[in-house]
This record gives structure tokens, sequence and C-alpha cells, in this order.
């Protein structure tokens, strides 16, 4: 079996009492199999599962990840397709997606209906359009990283529940 060939590293963070399930699972795997992700996702629910070499992921692996309960994090992800961003976006939890640099706002589109927390601290610059679909999240959302904000972009500074560098903030 493939899962048992993956590199876990297993952090509590917290543990529930009288639960043995920790709050948070360290996967350390540069990639990820259709396989590896459903035994995550059974066996590890309500629990965030958090990738911290995976530098990109399939689409039928995003659609897996999609149906975890818990949060996702992926620290090193750099690439995300349109199609993976698409199989994310109906996930219910936390997503923090903070290795991406660069995403196209279809992309962008698909992940602000996320219901959860979204975190871009990698992103740089968005356009004003891919502005306009964060505008619209419905959960918090993260982008310390950006270093430019155009004009129409700057309505997310009315948004408190958008977090920008403190030079966008108003």
């Amino acid at each position: 079996m493939q899962y048992a060939a993956m590199i876990l590293v297993a952090a509590a963070c917290s543990v529930a009492a009288g639960d043995d399930t920790l709050d948070v699972i360290h996967i350390r795997n540069k990639s990820l199999t259709v396989e590896q992700a459903e035994n995550l996702v059974a066996k590890h629910p309500n629990t965030m599962l958090r990738f911290d070499a995976l530098t990109a992921i399939t689409e039928d692996v995003a659609k897996v990840l999609a149906q975890h309960e818990g949060n996702l994090y992926f620290r090193d992800l750099t690439t995300l397709s349109d199609q993976a961003a698409k199989a994310l976006g109906p996930h219910k939890g936390h997503l923090w997606l903070h290795g991406l640099t660069t995403l196209s706002d279809e992309a962008v589109k698909a992940l602000a209906q996320n219901e959860g927390n979204l975190g871009f601290s990698g992103l740089t610059t968005l356009s004003d359009e891919a502005a306009k679909a964060l505008a619209q999240h419905k959960g918090g959302l993260s982008l310390n990283g950006l270093t430019t904000l155009s004009p129409e972009a700057a309505a997310l500074r009315a948004n408190r529940d958008i977090m920008l560098p403190d030079t966008f903030k108003q």
C-alpha cells in the first residue's frame, strides 16, 4: 500500500479530551497519489492536513482533498492548475496556499468559492478580476504578500475580514 510509504510526521497542537486524534498531520511528501489522498482523508477526518513539501497536485488529488472535513495547508505548493483549483474550490474548511506566487483569474474565482478562510501570502499582485472574485469570498482572507494593489482592487481594503499588508490598510 502506498500509504505506508508516505512520510507522515504527526504533531499534536491540541488533543481533544478522551480522543486520540491529532489536530495537525504534517505530510512531507513531494508528490501525492489519489490513493494516498484517499487514505489521508479517510484516516484523519477533522484534522488539518499540512503538506510541507508538495509543490503541485493533480485535479484528481484535489478532488479527493476537497472532500476532507478538516483544514488544508499547502506550504510549498507553487503550481495549481485551473482544473485543480476548481476541484479544491468546494472544500468547506480553511485552505492555505501560501507557496503560490501566481494564480490565474479562473483559479482565483474557483478558490473564492471556498467556505472557509483562504490564505495566499505568496501572491504579490492581483488582477482586478481576481480582486473582484476574492471580495465576494465569504470567509477570512489573507493576502499579506501583496506588494501592489490597483485602484480597482483597493475595494478589498474596506472588508475587515481581508488581511492586507499594512501599506494598504486605510
